[in-house]
């Protein structure tokens, strides 16, 4: 995985982090395979609402554009970008 700390692209100690208490953590695949290609990483919003506004302002600031821009000199860092909206179970601790 090409991306080795925090600091390389959004996270921790970069202008580009998440608010405190909205970054659930960063996970890179087992599989050596998925690993090259593919990270994951969970944030927590207020509501979909705030997300989405959230990721559209931060996907055209120009200073991120920069940083992303060369991360992927070398090639993107994944192959596609998903999203998926979640809620916590019944049951979950989280709740």
């Amino acid at each position: 995985m090409r991306l080795s700390s925090p600091t390389q692209g959004f996270g921790v100690g970069s202008a580009f982090a998440p608010p405190a208490g909205l970054l659930g953590g960063y996970w890179s695949p087992q599989d050596p395979e998925k690993a090259k290609d593919m990270f994951i990483y969970i944030l927590a919003h207020p509501s979909r609402a705030d997300a989405e506004k959230n990721w559209n302002a931060f996907k055209v600031d120009p200073d991120w554009i920069s940083v992303k821009a060369a991360s992927e000199k070398n090639g993107a860092l994944a192959k596609t970008e998903e999203s998926t909206f979640m809620e916590p179970v019944a049951f979950s601790p989280m709740k």
